[in-house]
């Protein structure tokens, strides 16, 4: 049965808390696994035979959802949508959740986040964001299980959720470096960072803290994809300029060192043969990175930036916009998902403590 529960969001900047000015509305069922929320019977035999740890690959694409593929081996499996909007971004947390952020269709009303239990085709939970227009990206923290999403308000203006567990309401915060339209990203130690527009700049929350940090650098990414920890380094993925044709400017991924209020370049990977083509961000797992491309999906090796094959392709019609890593875990339920799949199951065992239901 699900609950409605109405809560005030709180806000802050980046020099403190001021008051709360929007309604979130945050919904939550039972978790899929079974029934709507499970991957289709017909589908289990498609993936049979496949060189697959238990991960999958969720891809959002042109309309209401996007398709599930097999890591390593990119065998489409199945596809899953969204209920109502428009999903463009998403992530996944340590545990192979999939959170898929979407806008309503119309434009008007909140944008919408929805949760995704690993190798389902339905959401299990959704919340709504005070930010009418959509929200671009987010980014799951291993440690704490928080969830953090860039929005624009109705003005246009950046902000940054974070909501704690992934559930309840966001606490807002603004500030004048966050680059709405890129991925944020935690570190190793629950630091939350997201790239400035225009500024040689990032956005620090540190772990525990309700302030932001600016924190230097000495290069701009005005149109970056997202940040994430690649395992030893921030990593900020973006197009090598912003001038001429998409075609021709490949996409380069900086990696970082941060201390205090300064951050180092340490090595720019060049990823080989890509482009900006596609405004959609990759994703960086166990020494590769899967790249979208328009209508497919690349696979590199990571941190060489060497292109390997095409992982997998969603067809001439469908545009992918952004490609995240859903975990396999080695929990009773989530053997019993993976069988029903059709696939074999050892994956990773999930990290993070078990959710609460809303």
């Amino acid at each position: 049965m699900m609950r409605t529960i109405k809560l005030r969001p709180i806000r802050y900047s980046i020099t403190g808390c001021i008051a709360a000015a929007a309604l979130l509305v945050g919904c939550g069922g039972s978790r899929a696994g079974s029934g709507a929320g499970a991957m289709p019977q017909s589908l289990a035999g498609r993936a049979r035979g496949s060189n697959s740890s238990g991960d999958l690959v969720y891809a959002t694409t042109t309309g209401t959802g996007g398709q599930i593929f097999t890591y390593p081996s990119g065998s489409l499996v199945g596809a899953f949508s969204v209920p109502q909007g428009t999903p463009f971004w998403l992530c996944s947390d340590s545990k192979g959740d999939v959170f898929v952020l979407a806008a309503h269709r119309s434009g008007s009303g909140s944008a919408l986040i929805y949760e995704f239990a690993h190798g389902s085709t339905s959401p299990f939970a959704t919340l709504n964001v005070p930010a009418p227009y959509g929200a671009e990206g987010c980014a799951s923290d291993e440690k704490t299980g928080n969830l953090a999403v860039t929005v624009a308000d109705v003005h246009g203006n950046a902000e940054l959720l974070v909501y704690q567990n992934a559930l309840g309401s966001p606490a807002v915060y603004t500030g004048p470096y966050i680059n709405v339209q890129a991925q944020p990203g935690y570190d190793n130690m629950g630091n939350l960072f997201v790239t400035s527009e225009s500024y040689d700049k990032l956005t620090e929350l540190p772990a525990g803290t309700t302030v932001l940090e600016s924190v230097s650098i000495n290069a701009q990414f005005p149109d970056a994809r997202g940040v994430q920890w690649d395992g030893k380094y921030l990593a900020i993925e973006a197009p090598a300029n912003r001038h001429g044709n998409p075609k021709d400017i490949p996409i380069l991924v900086t990696r970082v060192s941060v201390s205090g209020s300064q951050a180092k370049i340490v090595s720019v990977v060049r990823l080989e043969k890509s482009n900006d083509s596609s405004s959609g961000h990759g994703w960086i797992t166990n020494g590769m990175l899967l790249g979208p491309s328009a209508h497919q999906i690349w696979l590199y090796k990571y941190p060489k930036g060497k292109r390997l094959s095409a992982f997998a392709k969603a067809g001439r019609s469908s545009y992918i916009f952004g490609v995240t890593l859903s975990v396999g875990s080695r929990s009773k339920r989530g053997a019993k998902q993976m069988k029903s799949l059709g696939l074999r199951h050892y994956g990773r065992a999930a990290r993070a403590g078990a959710r609460a239901s809303v």
